[in-house]
C-alpha cells in the first residue's frame, strides 16, 4: 500500500506530464491517480493545498486539471475554512477560469481575514486590471508600494540591530 500511495511519487508523474510530455489527457489521469492516493492515507490540508499549486500553475487553463485542482482546494477549504492563503489560492482558480467576480470575492474574504496578505492585494489588482477598473488597481498599487517600503524599513532595522548585537558579541 505504501508504494501504491505514495503521494511524492504521483506528484512528480503529474508534473512529468504537464512539463515534459505536454500531454493534459495524460496529467489529468495523473492528477485524479494524485488525489486517490491522497484520500488513501488521508493526507491533511496542506497536502491538498501544495498538491494543487503546481498542476494550477501549469495547466495552461485546461479546464478539467484547473476543476481538479479546485476541488483539492475546496476539500482545504472544508477543513481549514478561514486560511487566507486557500481562499486566495481558490480565488486564482477563478481568476484563470475567466470568473473575474468570484475572484474578487474570494481575494476580498482573505483580506477580511489577513489584512497583510499581499497575494490578496496581488489578486484583487490582476482582478481589476483585468475588468479595466485602472484607477482602483493604481490605488492598490499605491497601497501596495506603501506596504513594502514599511517592510523594507522594518528590515533595514532588524538587521541594524543584528548587526549591533553581532558586535557586541
Amino acid at each position: 500500500a505504501g508504494s501504491a500511495n505514495c503521494i511524492d511519487a504521483r506528484r512528480i508523474k503529474l508534473l512529468y506530464q504537464l512539463c515534459r510530455d505536454g500531454n493534459n489527457e495524460e496529467a489529468v489521469k495523473a492528477l485524479g491517480d494524485l488525489i486517490q492516493a491522497i484520500d488513501a492515507t488521508e493526507a491533511s490540508t496542506t497536502a491538498f493545498f501544495e498538491c494543487s499549486l503546481a498542476p494550477t500553475r501549469l495547466s495552461g487553463r485546461h479546464p478539467l486539471i484547473l476543476q481538479q485542482t479546485k476541488a483539492l482546494i475546496e476539500r482545504a477549504l472544508d477543513i481549514v475554512p478561514r486560511n487566507a492563503d486557500y481562499i486566495c489560492e481558490l480565488g486564482y482558480h477563478y481568476l484563470l477560469s475567466g470568473d473575474t467576480s468570484s475572484a474578487v470575492k474570494c481575494y476580498k474574504k482573505a483580506m477580511a481575514l489577513d489584512e497583510t496578505s499581499v497575494k490578496a492585494l496581488h489578486g484583487i489588482i490582476s482582478c481589476q486590471l483585468l475588468t479595466n477598473h485602472l484607477d482602483e488597481a493604481a490605488q492598490q498599487l499605491d497601497f501596495l508600494n506603501e506596504i513594502q517600503a514599511s517592510e523594507r524599513i522594518h528590515a533595514l532595522r532588524q538587521c541594524g540591530r543584528s548587526e549591533e548585537h553581532t558586535s557586541e558579541l
